[in-house]
């Protein structure tokens, strides 16, 4: 029986009957004991090991709300034309130029970049299809805009989506970009989801990237994981690697709809316990696009409308009411939780509107928790029915940071724009409410987004919202009590309780004490699961 004890620390315990302590006794994977020095080290026998943390700081494991853990793992295998890289749409196609030189694709092979940014671009300006053609025009190249919005495809990977020539179908909800009648490579939306024509790397490549995934993962604090978008490859790679137990964390699986369909019978209720480490928690429905990319559903114009759009342009729905009705109701009479991708406000209140019509028609109690995932551009009024409903917002805050900027100037215009992700109107209603990173939209840097919750400044300097600014002990509620609660784990997660499950994060400085433009800059020492310790930081670091 392994036994292990942390004195000498800052313990913030997230647990308001005792939320500071000193010592932390950890007893076959689970919080024994939580008190004073001197007490908990009253516990201390022959074999229990005793660490000294010389006044570091311990929290619960951060647990991410929303992020796709399975796309780092692929991303991680594609070329990196993000703005680290690349600067203009020159550099994109010297970037990949020398990928495949230096790597040329075999047969039926792709060339896939990832991360680009027009928005960051010389001219903000998207690459086209005759761009990516001075690559290869017969090897299929395809970049993908660091939303996961869109992408830009050459004119053999076009052929390959079907939308070569001058006469194809696209899918609802999705738009693929013309200029005087010709395609210009750029796809968006249900365009892109709804065709599956990219060829897989091998298992033993995305096994290697998967680890690499959880390792980035760790590095930032978080114990339990999300997948949130799993299709049929992903859900078999997830169940599969852990049945081989090489899964060091928790991962969380939110199906799509084929998935569902074709596993939904032989899925176990999501609210049942992990398989090592690996569990089904609901479905994932896509309601609307991005605001950056002006394809998210708003109930009023964009402030500065699109080339080519009619000047009331609001962005639009991936589907119809009934539509998304139906998997609303679907999930209700399997008992599955929902989460719903809402970053407009108008896509907002379809998925409010059509989960309480599943709720009256299906007469159902249960409290399943449905998820609006991002809303970005929520208004009060439907933080009020969603409270009366359970259902809750998991904010993607660091646009605040990372495009603040530019729905300010372009998205929003500034009444809007300050009322971005309004983490405060969530608060004063007492309602649950949780913070993510989307990820790989960005890294799953945890402490980041406490610290953008605290501070609202965008990347030049503008406050964006302050009146929607939140403490530091509500910022880190979210990505621990609340977060737990989310997934229906609140009994063994987010807090440092005995009995609960001993995932914690080991911090160099204390974000409740530390000046709160500093909060960024917090280093995460060591992550442990269930006891173990699953990331320590470099002392070279």
């Amino acid at each position: 029986m392994k036994r292990i004890i942390y004195y000498n620390a800052q313990i913030i315990t997230m647990e308001e009957s005792q939320p500071n302590a000193e010592a932390v006794l950890i007893e076959e994977g689970r919080i024994k004991a939580v008190g004073s020095n001197q007490d908990i080290l009253s516990f201390k026998e022959e074999d229990t090991f005793i660490i000294d943390l010389e006044q570091k700081t311990i929290l619960p494991g951060f647990i991410d709300s929303h992020s796709h853990i399975s796309s780092i793992a692929f991303h991680m295998l594609m070329v990196n034309v993000g703005p680290s890289q690349c600067k203009s749409v020159e550099d994109i196609v010297e970037v990949l130029k020398q990928a495949y030189q230096e790597e040329k694709p075999k047969k039926a092979e792709w060339l896939i970049g990832r991360d680009y940014d027009n928005t960051l671009l010389e001219g903000s300006r998207h690459p086209t299809k005759y761009d990516l053609n001075k690559i290869s025009t017969s090897v299929p190249i395809i970049i993908f805009h660091a939303s996961g919005h869109c992408a830009v495809l050459n004119s053999p990977a076009l052929k390959e989506f079907g939308y070569a020539g001058k006469e194809f179908k696209v899918p609802s909800g999705g738009m693929v970009e013309l200029r005087n009648g010709d395609t210009t490579g750029l796809i968006k939306e249900n365009a892109l989801f709804e065709k599956d024509r990219i060829p897989y790397p091998s298992l033993e490549k995305i096994i290697h990237s998967l680890k690499k995934a959880v390792n980035e993962y760790v590095s930032y604090g978080i114990t339990t994981a999300q997948d949130a978008k799993t299709g049929k490859i992903e859900y078999i790679l997830l169940k599969n690697l852990s049945e081989m137990q090489l899964l060091d964390i928790d991962i969380i699986s939110y199906v799509t709809k084929e998935a569902a369909s074709k596993y939904w019978s032989s899925l176990s209720n999501p609210l049942t316990n992990y398989k090592s480490h690996y569990r089904i928690g609901g479905y994932k429905i896509l309601i609307d696009g991005a605001p950056h990319l002006k394809t998210a559903w708003l109930s009023e114009p964009y402030y500065i409308v699109p080339t080519g759009k009619v000047k009331n342009y609001r962005g639009f729905p991936n589907s119809t009411d009934e539509e998304v009705f139906r998997e609303c109701k679907s999930c209700i009479d399997n008992n599955w939780q929902i989460n719903a991708h809402c970053n407009g406000d108008a896509a907002c209140d379809q998925f409010i509107n059509a989960y309480k019509r599943a709720l009256k028609e299906t007469q159902s109690q249960a409290k399943l928790r449905p998820v609006i995932v991002h809303a970005q551009i929520i208004r009060d009024d439907q933080l009020d029915e969603m409270k009366k409903i359970g259902m809750i917002p998991t904010f993607f805050l660091d646009h605040i940071y990372y495009g603040g900027d530019y729905h300010y100037e372009s998205v929003l215009g500034a009444k809007r724009a300050m009322r971005m992700s309004p983490l405060k109107s969530a608060m004063e209603r007492k309602m649950v409410f949780t913070m993510h990173q989307d990820a790989p939209v960005i890294p799953p840097n945890v402490l980041f987004s406490v610290h953008n919750a605290v501070n609202r400044i965008t990347q030049n300097g503008r406050i964006l919202g302050e009146e929607q600014r939140i403490s530091v002990e509500e910022a880190l509620k979210a990505v621990t009590t609340y977060a737990a609660y989310q997934i229906f784990e609140e009994e063994s997660k987010g807090s440092i309780k005995p009995g609960k499950l001993a995932d914690l994060v080991i911090l160099n400085e204390n974000p409740t004490k530390i000046e709160k433009d500093k909060i960024k800059d917090i280093q995460i020492i060591e992550t442990i699961k269930e006891g173990v310790t699953v990331y320590k930081k470099d002392c070279k670091d």
